[in-house]
């Protein structure tokens, strides 16, 4: 038997305790490795693809109830972008809800589940920047918090773009994150620019991919006009084609095609 001492700070031993809530089956489609709770999850995509929608539709699947088919914890949005819509997000709530039960009792049942989405703006860079370095306070305080939401993570590169490459600012923020949210074993999701990369790959940008456990980039096909999802775990690639039917995003399986790299 080992006679090593194990040293704990406060914060991991009281983050040890927190038994954060499972996220494992949030999207089996886009998810096809499944979820951890400790992984990072990059999401880009053009404006006529509909990003901002697939955003919501996550966010609704983890505040809803089980009892509506979603998984009853709480996210935290850290808004830099403003380009959130609540109401887009309520009406989804609504149809969710009144699918399973019908329109009785919605409004009340929404006005409670709007509690279990916490979000924070931020207007500046310096907002953003205190924010993220508060994040361990902020989930002690919040211990149903199972996600966080970065829309986007790039929304100020433009104040330090004379110091950093545009994937050196985006991995400098994601370390910052990343230590307290491994920490806590909550899952990281942001979003970046479609499209938008430094011309050359630094050291922190090769390390910091180390982290990213999916790469979710969402386009429309000019010529064909399908909406196309292309994701990526590690070494496998999967390649899902949907459609927007309201305010659902819509899988066609039959179009979807999983790639292994060897």
């Amino acid at each position: 038997m080992s006679s090593d001492l194990i040293i704990e700070s406060g914060l991991q031993v009281v983050t040890r305790l927190i038994d954060r809530p499972s996220v494992e089956d949030l999207d089996n489609d886009l998810f096809f490795n499944k979820l951890r709770n400790t992984d990072v999850v990059e999401l880009r995509g053009t404006v006529s693809s509909r990003l901002n929608l697939l955003l919501t539709k996550l966010i609704v699947k983890c505040i809803l109830p089980l009892q509506y088919n979603g998984f009853s914890i709480d996210v935290l949005l850290i808004n830099t972008e403003n380009q959130f819509r609540v109401s887009h997000l309520v009406n989804i709530l609504k149809d969710e809800i009144s699918a399973i039960q019908g329109p009785i009792n919605v409004d009340s049942i929404v006005e409670k589940l709007l509690n279990n989405l916490k979000i924070i703006n931020c207007y500046n860079y310096y907002q953003f920047f205190v924010t993220i370095n508060s994040l361990d306070n902020i989930l002690l305080k919040n211990k149903k918090v199972g996600m966080i939401v970065l829309d986007s993570i790039s929304a100020y590169y433009w104040l330090q773009k004379d110091e950093l490459s545009y994937n050196s600012y985006v991995m400098k923020m994601l370390n910052i994150i990343r230590k307290i949210t491994i920490e806590f074993k909550v899952v990281t999701l942001y979003t970046k620019q479609y499209n938008f990369e430094s011309k050359r790959e630094t050291v922190e940008w090769h390390e910091g991919k180390k982290y990213l456990r999916y790469l979710i980039s969402l386009s429309r096909n000019e010529d064909s006009n399908e909406l196309i999802c292309n994701i990526q775990s590690g070494k496998d690639k999967k390649q899902l084609y949907y459609k927007i039917n309201g305010s659902n995003i819509v899988w066609v399986e039959k179009a979807s095609k999983k790639i292994i790299v060897c």
